[in-house]
């Protein structure tokens, strides 16, 4: 069984966006991860709200190489169904973790045993360092 890993919506920005600071670096995850049988790419579904926004949706070669991406059969979806009320409920109720409902609703999906995460490939460690930990994922 490959290794199941979690991708972040600001990973799909460093991807596409030649301006951010992580592009290399993402560049680099895409090469090791998308291309190795050994992985399992799943994508939370809500981070592809937050990346195919119409500024996106504009950029018809980053959206062109999405297609491919998920139409190469490497890339899975997570749906959210079940964490949506979990999420918002986090997010209205803790204000002061600052936490986005999508981060949330990422969150709850690496504390899911089910879902057996094995890493989380994100730039913003500090909304998801302790939730790893705890459940022995590592962050890419």
């Amino acid at each position: 069984m490959a290794n199941r890993i979690l991708v972040d919506t600001g990973f799909w920005y460093a991807v596409f966006d030649k301006k951010d600071c992580h592009r290399e670096q993402a560049l680099g995850m895409l090469e090791k991860y998308f291309d190795n049988a050994a992985y399992e790419v799943a994508v939370p579904f809500p981070t592809m709200y937050e990346l195919l926004r119409t500024k996106f949706v504009k950029n018809k070669s980053a959206l062109n190489e999405i297609r491919q991406m998920f139409q190469s059969g490497r890339i899975t979806r997570v749906y959210d169904d079940c964490y949506r009320t979990a999420a918002l409920d986090m997010t209205l109720s803790e204000p002061k973790r600052n936490i986005s409902l999508v981060d949330n609703i990422i969150r709850l999906m690496l504390d899911d045993k089910a879902l057996s995460a094995k890493g989380l490939i994100t730039f913003n460690v500090g909304d998801f360092a302790d939730v790893c930990q705890k459940n022995g994922i590592e962050i890419l």
